[in-house]
């Protein structure tokens, strides 16, 4: 676990330099221009190199530049970004010799910040994986986390939940048809819907737990309705109905309300074998939308 303080924020564009102040951070420097901008970042932090200088760009000069503000003898430079393919830095060896290190990360797990100190997550803490598709927070504070592998593919993703003292890792042994999440999103009646890729939508309700307390999810998929098994986004109307953007188009969601107690039925046995199946409301339905029809 990394904490991290005296945090000074440095960018070109000033719309970015607002967001910074916005969420926080106290110490921001705006370079108009690359003019000694070194000599303008060292003065601002009273002439000391920096332990760790993060850079988000992906350009090529960009992360020389933060390289040549990490200190000497165990300072180190992240660049947390997606360089090109083809891009090329330049580095000199008498820098690396001297203790300097450089780290690349395409996924770097999550930062928290309470306001005055900042603390770094990874897999190390408890994360399934430290790339990060997305956060939320519940009704109940609890802080969910969409993982994958930043590659476009299923591996390595799976649903984190932090309690506010341990994590909690679920995948699609727990009911969701997938695992890489591509979001996480709640309704106004508490649900949380995970949109997956090829895995479909999942829901889980907050009442709804195993006898162990773990989560149960319930799954949409293609053969339920929905236009496509690769959701993107989800949103709720006024009427409380789901849009689900897939994919393969649109599809409209009404979810008939719950009139009744949630009965969870583990296993039907018939002569023939036994059947099992999570819980669901038969009166949902679903409407899809391709190509504007």
């Amino acid at each position: 676990m990394l904490k991290l303080k005296n945090i000074i924020v440095v960018d070109i564009d000033n719309k970015k330099i607002k967001i910074a102040k916005k969420v926080g951070f106290k110490k921001t420097i705006l370079l108009k221009n690359n003019k000694n901008a070194i000599t303008k970042i060292l003065n601002f932090n009273k002439g000391r190199y920096f332990d760790y200088t993060i850079e988000s760009s992906g350009k090529s000069k960009s992360i020389e530049f933060a390289f040549s503000l990490t200190k000497k003898f165990g300072g180190k430079c992240f660049f947390a970004s997606h360089p090109n393919e083809k891009s090329k830095i330049s580095i000199k060896p008498f820098d690396l010799i001297s203790g300097k290190k450089i780290f690349g990360s395409w996924g770097g797990g999550v930062i928290r910040y309470d306001g005055n100190l900042f603390t770094a997550y990874s897999s190390l803490d408890g994360l399934s994986n430290d790339w990060i598709s997305s956060i939320f927070e519940d009704q109940l504070g609890k802080i969910w986390f969409g993982t994958g592998d930043g590659l476009g593919g299923t591996a390595g993703g799976e649903v984190t939940v932090f309690d506010g003292a341990r994590f909690h890792t679920y995948t699609s042994e727990e009911g969701r048809a997938g695992d890489f999440n591509w979001f996480i999103e709640g309704d106004k009646e508490g649900n949380l819907w995970f949109g997956m890729h090829g895995g479909g939508a999942s829901r889980q309700n907050p009442g709804l737990q195993k006898e162990d307390s773990s989560p149960i999810f319930q799954t949409l998929l293609s053969q339920d309705g929905l236009a496509g098994n690769t959701v993107g986004v989800v949103l709720q109307d006024r009427n409380r109905d789901l849009w689900f953007g897939t994919s393969r188009g649109l599809t409209l969601y009404h979810p008939q309300p719950v009139s009744h107690p949630i009965v969870l039925v583990d296993a039907v046995v018939a002569d023939q074998g036994a059947f099992r199946r999570s819980p669901c409301n038969s009166n949902d339905w679903s409407r899809n939308f391709r190509d504007g029809h």
